[in-house]
């Protein structure tokens, strides 16, 4: 299995229903993104440094998001589909 210092770049589909409410999918992205980026685990004062996929949120390392949104009846839910295209 590679590591994730042999990823070239990252791509994220994320899925998220929402039930009762409006649907912002920008909020969506923005929070996804920042979730993996170690300057913003380390800014957030996180002990999970270590965790973070890519240095900074921007297309050096982040190149394709894909964020599919659509409202429902039931719960709310979220799904992360996490991509690298890596070193060979």
């Amino acid at each position: 299995m590679p590591k994730t210092t042999d990823a070239l770049w990252w791509a994220f589909r994320i899925t998220v229903e929402k039930a009762r409410r409006p649907l912002d999918v920008d909020n969506v992205a923005k929070t996804i993104i920042d979730a993996f980026c170690a300057r913003q685990i380390a800014w957030d004062g996180s002990s999970f440094s270590q965790l973070g996929l890519y240095p900074d949120d921007n297309c050096d390392h982040v190149r394709i998001l894909q964020v599919i949104g659509a409202p429902v009846a039931s719960a709310d839910s979220t799904f992360i589909e996490v991509f690298s295209r890596i070193r060979e």
